[in-house]
């Protein structure tokens, strides 16, 4: 019975002790833009932005308002190309893109536009800003694990409890 009972108590706090608060979710607004030089509609350059996710990468772009024609957003994770928007203007968001999971640690999120013939494009795009909000799961902090009232009580009570039979197992062997 006291074998049962303290391996009932060791599972107990070893759950206790593993307890870790769950990772938040942030989402950041990041102005992003570019001169284009390379002639073209593909952007050579590429607006930056260094994170530190935790797995969880999502981005939604929306156009800045002096945009003149559409524009679509090549997402770049240290690099290399996860995902491409549809064509948005000015004002207008591509919706959130999925663009993880990433490993954790820090990471480069490069934007890179693409521009679409109209309105003052006539086959090259020269500049392009926008707001890229990035949501990322936050690395976790370093807490101490707690119990609630109710998670105490209950290891009071089993403590109790393993007290009791180990004076019942003392009593019947002497």
């Amino acid at each position: 019975m006291i074998k049962t009972t303290a391996c009932v108590l060791g599972v107990l706090m070893a759950g206790a002790l593993a307890m870790s608060e769950p990772r938040a979710q942030t989402t950041t607004s990041y102005p992003v833009s570019a001169t284009c030089t390379g002639g073209g509609e593909l952007c050579n350059n590429v607006a930056t932005i260094p994170i530190a996710p935790t797995g969880l990468l999502q981005s939604n772009f929306t156009g800045g308002p002096l945009l003149c024609s559409s524009i679509r957003i090549h997402y770049q994770v240290d690099g290399t190309e996860v995902a491409v928007t549809g064509f948005v203007g000015a004002n207008v968001s591509t919706g959130l893109e999925d663009l993880g999971p990433v490993s954790a640690g820090t990471h480069v999120l490069g934007l890179k536009a693409e521009g679409q013939v109209g309105g003052c494009n006539v086959g090259v795009l020269g500049s392009w800003a926008g707001t890229a909000q990035v949501t990322v799961n936050a690395p976790a902090t370093a807490s101490i694990p707690t119990l609630s009232e109710w998670g105490v009580a209950l290891l009071a009570l089993l403590i109790g409890l393993g007290g009791l039979a180990a004076l019942r197992w003392n009593s019947q062997r002497g």
